[in-house]
């Protein structure tokens, strides 16, 4: 019907002109954005924040390493300020980021990216002797993780190709550390985690 008359255009005033929209209810567009949280209808905005629980996953793989038998140097959560004790290959483990990776109305499953730093005292041996032995445990370290399908705790697997966005990789460098120089492999090591984040 054209609306080409005075009178026809009368009859019409006061009804609202709906844009499309996103939601089934134009009108009320941005409220029930609101409501609908992470795209679940009936979920309020507040409900989208997730609790984060990353110390769990940490002391999993500080466990993990400890058990290979390579770090007879030790292993420890955080980056070391001093020189770590003996000659042997020493671990420290780091949180570079967190993020979702999945969500559903009852489950938040999380993007961790761990760093795992492998140190080597330069002076304990030959260069090549520490590339060797850097060489080999990042070799075995990663072999061992993406081979275990059973990790531990709600680990749910090693992300290597980076589906999530970051893929497994090392890279090699130098650090001194109280004075003394060591040779350093960091390993980048994307985990997907299950149940660690809440709707709170």
């Amino acid at each position: 019907m054209a609306i080409n008359t005075a009178e026809k255009r009368k009859s019409i005033s006061g009804i609202p002109v709906l844009m499309p929209g996103v939601t089934p209810n134009s009108a009320k567009d941005a409220e029930w954005r609101q409501q609908s949280g992470w795209s679940y209808s009936g979920i309020a905005l507040a409900a989208a924040a997730v609790i984060f629980t990353p110390l769990p996953t940490l002391r999993v793989i500080e466990s993990y390493l400890m058990k290979t038998g390579f770090f007879t140097g030790g292993v420890q959560l955080g980056e070391p300020s001093q020189a770590p004790q003996g000659t042997g290959l020493f671990a420290a483990i780091t949180v570079r980021s967190i993020r979702p990776a999945h969500i559903s109305l009852l489950q938040v499953s999380q993007l961790y990216v761990l760093d795992i730093m492998l140190y080597r005292n330069m002076l304990a041996e030959t260069a090549q002797e520490t590339e060797q032995k850097l060489a080999l445990a990042v070799q075995q370290v990663a072999s061992n993780l993406l081979g275990d399908f059973d990790i531990g705790a709600t680990i749910r697997n090693v992300d290597p190709g980076g589906v999530y966005g970051q893929p497994l990789t090392a890279q090699w460098g130098h650090v001194s550390l109280g004075g003394v120089m060591h040779r350093v492999a960091t390993m980048r090591l994307p985990l997907v985690v299950n149940d660690t984040a809440d709707f709170g």
